[in-house]
């Protein structure tokens, strides 16, 4: 439940990578849809390639042609639909799909770029970033370790729209996206990320984080978070913070279809939060709906403030004490608030001090209605739930 800024930056270059065949493509080189390419580049077996769980998404993927026209630019890729590299089953998996990935340093991004079978790592700062650029594509990498600084993420964005990342494979990272500023069109799904970690309280530490940004056809959907109890380092904050930012009453910002697992040993960080604000930035239009959660962290879910907040449909569970365990779902008790619904959420938390701690109203003004969830819900089987497919991934 942290804020934070990234830096600014001019970002200028054109680097897109691919894999045709069985080969990779150079680092500098472009594929423009007839498949044929120039350059040289080893391949990297690193990574955890590809995991299977959520059920591979539909506009932009890969077709059986291996061409994606997604963000306005086409490129031609492996096609593959089978194992890549290191044996993992693609098919209808999170993840990366390449035959084989081309070794890249840290990427700056340019409008209608797409970048693509890459294995990306940098010593310092984020892997990819991006300033005011729109049209981009992020699919089908390997990305981290990044920078084991406070900008060490995957992927950097400010004042961006139309970007969408996808089926990544997202590894010892900071965080998995920061996105500061900008709006329409952010998507982040299908990636597999583990190892997020921090060095202190400030840090970008989660999967994904929103700082002040407002648009349509923002969604978070369809990927698997998984990490270790605690989690590496100082521990991830947020897995999902969506801070100051807003979508509209047609097209809220959305949070579904998640897979997340692992967390601490912050005091303050969990699972998915919404509604904090900054002075003239508010929360507004958050629909966040069946995720699944399993030991996230502090908290499962929480409504901190904002206005037309939806929670619906989530399971949340902790059934192990820890250290830094408090409460599986809250509503605000310090934010203003209005419009805050929720029902179907179903929740089992065990707190640090070995209590049931399921709910909590806040002040009351924007409590959930503990006749439409299930507060206390001793039903639920983390392992059963860990092995579930979406079918609306698909």
């Amino acid at each position: 439940m942290n804020m934070f800024r990234g830096l600014a930056m001019v970002l200028s270059s054109i680097v897109v990578g691919g894999c045709t065949g069985g080969g990779p493509v150079g680092s500098g080189d472009t594929t423009t849809g007839s498949g044929t390419t120039e350059g040289s580049g080893s391949a990297s077996s690193l990574g955890p390639g590809s995991v299977d769980g959520n059920t591979a998404g539909s506009e932009g993927n890969l077709d059986s042609g291996g061409t994606t026209t997604d963000g306005g630019v086409t490129s031609e890729d492996s096609g593959t639909s089978g194992s890549d590299s290191t044996g993992g089953d693609t098919e209808g998996g999170v993840g990366p799909s390449c035959d084989a990935y081309v070794p890249s340093d840290a990427i700056e991004l340019s409008s209608g770029q797409v970048v693509s079978c890459m294995e990306i790592t940098t010593a310092t700062g984020p892997c990819i970033r991006g300033n005011g650029v729109s049209g981009v594509q992020i699919t089908n990498n390997r990305i981290g370790p990044c920078g084991q600084d406070q900008q060490g993420v995957a992927v950097q964005l400010e004042d961006s729209s139309d970007v969408r990342i996808d089926h990544n494979a997202i590894d010892d990272v900071m965080a998995g996206l920061y996105a500061l500023g900008g709006g329409d069109d952010i998507v982040f799904d299908h990636n597999y990320v583990t190892d997020l970690h921090g060095i202190d309280f400030g840090a970008m530490r989660g999967m994904v984080q929103l700082n002040k940004v407002s648009g349509t056809g923002i969604k978070i959907l369809c990927n698997v978070d998984e990490q270790t109890v605690p989690a590496s380092g100082e521990g991830l904050e947020d897995h999902v913070s969506i801070y100051a930012s807003s979508g509209t009453s047609e097209s809220p910002i959305e949070v579904a279809y998640n897979k997340i697992r692992g967390g601490g040993p912050s005091q303050s960080g969990g699972g998915i939060i919404s509604g904090e604000e900054d002075g003239r930035f508010t929360t507004n239009y958050v629909s966040v709906h069946d995720n699944i959660l399993i030991e996230p962290g502090q908290y499962g879910l929480a409504m901190w403030g904002g206005y037309d907040i939806d929670y619906s449909d989530n399971r949340v569970w902790n059934g192990e004490s820890h250290a830094w365990d408090n409460i599986g779902m809250y509503s605000p008790y310090a934010m203003p608030c209005s419009n805050h619904s929720g029902s179907g959420n179903r929740v089992w938390w065990i707190n640090a001090a070995g209590e049931m701690n399921h709910y909590w109203g806040g002040n009351g003004e924007c409590a959930l209605s503990e006749d439409d969830n299930v507060f206390g819900d001793d039903t639920l089987d983390p392992e059963a739930m860990w092995l579930e497919v979406f079918a609306e991934c698909g």
